[in-house]
């Protein structure tokens, strides 16, 4: 074919791609822009019934939030994200933490939820986030203010959830080397998106140390923390339910396990958390004092 063939042919498959699914950035853009008066977006955002996929829904609030307390609780069909039974499937979402929306902007914000049982109000199976503000919340390990820092990694795949980014369609990209902490579209493939999500987070107000690119193509990685007691765990998830969204505007698809055949084979995908030291600290006490009280509480 000739190279105005080809770039018809490409220009082609751009138009194709931008409306597949139903998406229309220049149109959505229109709709964006109509004011929505003084009334409020709210995202309200909870994990569902694996542990590890996220879930949300939208309710319109009638003004701006100044505090968590206006927030009302909200319910969802438990028995469509395997955290209740057909036959009484209503779970209540109670807010516990809230961010401004980056995508909606405005007075719009991000709500992080647990979920109870309607009747009980106590926290469904799937709700470990319960016990663990529990546990921070106790005397014993507050006074300690513990500190977490996390590094969680994570892989781009294309929209097929099957190549990752930067990889032949039915084969191995080059050996590891070229890609931690690299730069060139060769080597660092997906940077718009870590971009995307970095600015995010920073516009919600998590605490995000840094980011770089790992050891395999198409794969990332961000740092959460310093950050004290159960605040760690909501910042981690919400900067997951932000890359999501970012990942979805970019038509890509973004996973946090090692769980996948062409990834094990090449690469390993760990999780760490970080609980520094008092010296680290700058504090003269026993280093496995937190450690104690954290254990006390549990």
């Amino acid at each position: 074919l000739s190279p105005v063939c080809l770039g018809s042919l490409r220009r082609a498959a751009s138009i194709n791609a931008e409306y597949m699914g139903g998406r229309n950035d220049e149109a959505l853009r229109w709709f964006m822009e109509l004011p929505q008066g003084k009334k409020v977006q709210a995202t309200y955002i909870w994990i569902g019934g694996s542990g590890e996929d996220i879930r949300s829904k939208t309710k319109t609030l009638e003004s701006a939030v100044s505090s968590i307390k206006e927030l009302p609780e909200w319910n969802f069909d438990g028995s469509s994200t395997m955290q209740a039974p057909g036959d009484d499937s209503e779970v209540v979402l109670i807010p516990v933490q809230y961010w401004p929306d980056p995508f909606r902007r405005g007075d719009n914000i991000l709500v992080l939820c647990e979920c109870v049982h309607p009747l009980s109000k106590k926290p469904i199976k799937s709700n470990t986030r319960s016990k663990a503000a529990e546990i921070f919340a106790n005397p014993i390990v507050s006074k300690e203010e513990p500190w977490f820092g996390i590094e969680q990694e994570y892989t781009l795949f294309e929209s097929d959830g099957a190549t990752p980014l930067g990889w032949p369609q039915f084969g191995y990209p080059g050996p590891q080397g070229p890609y931690y902490c690299s730069s060139g579209s060769r080597r660092a493939y997906g940077r718009q998106i870590v971009e995307a999500h970095y600015r995010c987070c920073l516009y919600c107000g998590i605490n995000i140390s840094g980011v770089n690119s790992e050891v395999m193509a198409g794969q990332w990685e961000y740092q959460i923390g310093p950050c004290v007691g159960i605040n760690s765990g909501d910042s981690l998830w919400l900067s997951r339910f932000l890359l999501e969204r970012v990942a979805e505007r970019f038509q890509l698809v973004v996973s946090f396990t090692q769980n996948h055949k062409r990834r094990l084979e090449w690469c390993w995908l760990p999780h760490q958390l970080q609980y520094p030291e008092y010296e680290r600290r700058g504090w003269v006490q026993q280093n496995n004092r937190r450690y104690r009280a954290i254990g006390k509480a549990t």
